[in-house]
């Protein structure tokens, strides 16, 4: 059986301490197989191969310096995974194989000093251990302090011009806001209880096979065409039923034409209204509020009814005029 080898894309990026953005940026593609465990060491040693950088993992990567480290599958099918935070190349290692699974892993890491770098920390460490020698190399750097001032390299706030002014105020509030930042994180962190045991290791959840997607895509197929040989058949009924109102629309036209009961004489009450028809429509913009208007109205529907019930009756009884 041939193991799959799988094409992945690693992004890098080196942030220096209290800075945003990244001094050095690079990533690469690789491939490599999807059964195998890759340590750290491994990983940037292709890395450097790949990118034709060398001893970058002594030199670049030193104190002071966070490193983001990200691994990504390149298949578009498979979704992004959860984000480990990663603190140590243990922990890395460890983690490695939730590659395959999780697709994207981002560590923090703090790599080895070179020998320069070892020996300036070891030598600032031996001077601040002793008080005497650390308060004289503050007395120094005061001195040297002043001196500047004297010699003119520094200028005091009130001797610099506008722009000057405006420039050293935004960079003081800068370091400012960066002090602030870092004794708020230091006091967060004395504050911080400390961490829960370390749980198991983490069991991964395998994602819904192909049938299971393939079964619900054709069943959510299944209600879409339901739907729409519902709707079709709603819409045949809708035109039946419209042809039958029209049908019988016509039909009782026709009878009303032919019936002898439209040959009859209108009574008084049928006249009133026929007459009073289209009052509201006519007198919609007359004065007077609604209630006036209807009161004028039934006034004028009940005077014409008299008139007319009286012309009826006296037509009967002396005949036609």
């Amino acid at each position: 059986m041939t193991s799959k080898k799988v094409l992945h894309e690693v992004k890098c990026a080196i942030y220096k301490a209290g800075q945003d953005k990244p001094a050095v940026r690079w990533s690469f593609f690789f491939k490599y197989d999807e059964d195998s465990v890759e340590s750290l060491s491994e990983v940037l040693e292709r890395m450097n191969a790949t990118c034709g950088i060398k001893e970058r993992a002594n030199e670049i990567f030193v104190m002071n310096y966070k490193i983001k480290l990200s691994v990504r599958r390149m298949e578009p099918e498979f979704p992004k995974g959860r984000v480990f935070a990663i603190d140590t190349e243990s922990q890395f290692t460890l983690m490695m194989p939730l590659i395959q699974q999780n697709y994207e892993i981002i560590g923090n890491f703090r790599m080895v000093l070179t020998n320069a770098e070892k020996q300036t920390s070891l030598s600032t460490k031996k001077r601040d251990a002793d008080p005497f020698k650390r308060a004289e190399h503050q007395a120094k750097c005061r001195a040297k302090y002043l001196q500047d001032f004297a010699v003119g390299k520094l200028k005091h706030i009130n001797d610099m011009t506008h722009r000057e002014q405006r420039r050293q105020r935004k960079e003081w509030k800068k370091k400012k806001i960066a002090e602030r930042k870092r004794k708020a994180n230091n006091h967060a962190q004395i504050l911080t209880p400390p961490s829960s045991p370390v749980p198991g290791p983490l069991i991964h959840v395998p994602d819904p096979t192909p049938q299971i997607g393939l079964h619900n895509t054709r069943r959510k197929e299944r209600r879409i065409a339901k739907c729409y040989r519902d709707n079709m058949k709603l819409k045949d009924q809708l035109e039946a039923a419209r042809r039958l109102n029209q049908k019988l629309y016509v039909r009782l036209s026709r009878q009303r034409k032919t019936s002898p009961l439209m040959k009859c004489p209108d009574t008084p009450r049928t006249k009133t209204n026929k007459l009073l028809r289209n009052w509201n429509t006519e007198n919609r913009k007359m004065k007077g509020s609604r209630r006036n208007r209807r009161k004028m109205k039934n006034k004028a529907k009940k005077t014409l009814m008299f008139q007319l019930s009286l012309s009826d009756e006296l037509k009967t009884k002396y005949g036609p005029s």
